[in-house]
């Protein structure tokens, strides 16, 4: 089911992009709605199971959350109409404000909730959710005005297809609930509910989330200067077709084969290799040689699978599983962190903190410190590699290497020793680009760890 939906929902991005008519959009609201809600039961149905057998993790990543919940109350303006009522967000958060989330687990429990407020709330009513953030938590709370829930039940919706209305008439998976109160253990929260039976009910909940300030996504610098040449192996012609969209937005080399036998028969060498993990094709396509030592192999399914089942299939190391569908946001975001993860190595900020004996305060001063020094290095190492100037690079190169090896940057220290060992035969334009990207991301690292530390003491 995964595949359709990969292109039914590419497709309707693609054409909301494309400028449509005031009249066309509405039409695309409801094939986007109608679709993200068969993605939410399918999800349901499949976490269900998962949830029961311990088997789902939260991956949280930096997200803007006041456009989700904008985007989810658009999703069930249909509903609603149906019913004539009046569906809100409430909501302080502002549109550019950041936070450490997992948006995907978060806006399946919120669908969730909503739906369920619309189904059993009389007509001509409204549906309220309301967003706020204080004192380092999210809260959320969804308000209807239905058929209500009497005491001695609330403790018991929470179970399987336990109904609290014998109304025949309101239709449902009877296992959204039970959703919910899964996904909200995993958030260390758990389901508050308020209701009078005739007068309606009020759902809440709250997670512990971080505050930050901005995006390193939107930094002037792009990952694409340095991964430019990429390769789509995959038979289905609708998501070449969204992935080829995508990718013509950014400046890269990019080349599609609709089979196997004509991917191996290729001599040229990738950054990006995204692969679907299922061809209609007779032979297996041939990974070795075809990706640069930097380079991703990304596989595209439509079931859930490990890396090392799939490395095992293709006889090949792959370095993540995507999972179908998938937005475009969410792929540029993974294969930014895998090439850190692969590259350039993640910070491990234990042994720093460990000096000061982890004192928020004395922390956020070395952070302070951090961000000042990382952002003076970062300068003068640019400055030196576009005057080819390799004793000024040195001498950044020994000033910086301490803090390297104290948060275990080793992939970065390689790469500069690689510089420092070639510097007059390395391509200074794509070496520029590098370094200054790694640079930003990790001042971008230095800056969140700061802003944590400063929120977590007010």
């Amino acid at each position: 089911m995964r595949n359709p939906l990969q292109s039914i929902l590419g497709v309707s991005q693609l054409i909301a992009k494309n400028n449509p008519r005031t009249d066309q959009k509405n039409f695309i609201e409801t094939l986007e709605y109608s679709a993200n809600s068969l993605l939410s039961l399918v999800n349901d149905v499949l976490d269900f199971k998962k949830l029961q057998l311990g088997s789902i993790k939260l991956t949280r990543r930096q997200e803007k959350l006041r456009p989700e919940l904008e985007k989810l109350i658009r999703s069930h303006y249909l509903d609603a109409s149906l019913k004539k009522i009046h569906l809100e967000l409430v909501t302080s958060i502002s549109e550019e404000q950041l936070f450490q989330l997992d948006l995907l687990r978060l806006s399946q429990v919120i669908h969730n909730l909503i739906s369920n407020a619309i189904k059993f709330s009389h007509e001509k009513s409204q549906v309220i959710l309301e967003v706020n953030y204080s004192e380092g938590y999210l809260h959320f709370a969804v308000t209807d005005q239905g058929v209500g829930i009497s005491q001695s039940q609330i403790d018991l919706i929470k179970e399987r297809y336990f109904s609290f209305s014998k109304n025949e008439t309101i239709a449902g998976s009877g296992i959204g609930l039970h959703i919910v109160s899964g996904i909200l253990e995993l958030f260390d929260s758990q389901l508050k509910i308020e209701s009078e039976l005739g007068i309606g009910s009020r759902f809440s909940f709250k997670i512990k989330s971080e505050i930050t300030e901005n995006s390193f996504n939107n930094n002037k610098v792009n990952l694409f200067q340095i991964l430019k040449k990429i390769a789509i192996l995959d038979d289905d012609t609708q998501i070449v077709f969204w992935l080829k969209h995508i990718f013509s937005e950014i400046n890269v080399d990019l080349y599609t084969f609709h089979n196997a036998a004509i991917f191996n028969s290729s001599h040229e060498v990738f950054d990006i290799i995204i692969s679907d993990k299922y061809l209609n094709s007779e032979s297996s396509p041939q990974f070795q040689g075809k990706i640069t030592s930097e380079g991703l192999l990304l596989v595209l399914t439509g079931e859930k699978s490990s890396t090392d089942e799939v490395s095992a299939f293709f006889n090949y190391k792959v370095d993540a599983i995507l999972l179908k569908p998938i937005t475009s946001k969410d792929l540029f975001s993974t294969i930014e962190n895998l090439y850190f993860e692969k590259n350039c190595g993640l910070i491990n900020t234990k042994n720093l903190y460990q000096d000061y004996d982890f004192d928020s305060t004395k922390i956020e001063n070395v952070l302070s410190l951090l961000c000042q020094e990382w952002q003076t290095l970062h300068d003068k190492t640019i400055h030196s590699l576009h005057h080819r100037n390799q004793a000024e690079f040195n001498q950044v190169y020994h000033k910086i290497i301490t803090s390297l090896k104290r948060l275990e940057l080793f992939e970065f220290i390689d790469f500069l020793d690689k510089i420092r060992k070639n510097f007059h035969q390395i391509n200074f334009i794509e070496t520029s680009s590098k370094l200054d990207y790694i640079f930003t991301y990790y001042q971008f690292y230095f800056e969140n760890e700061k802003l944590k530390y400063t929120t977590n003491k007010k």
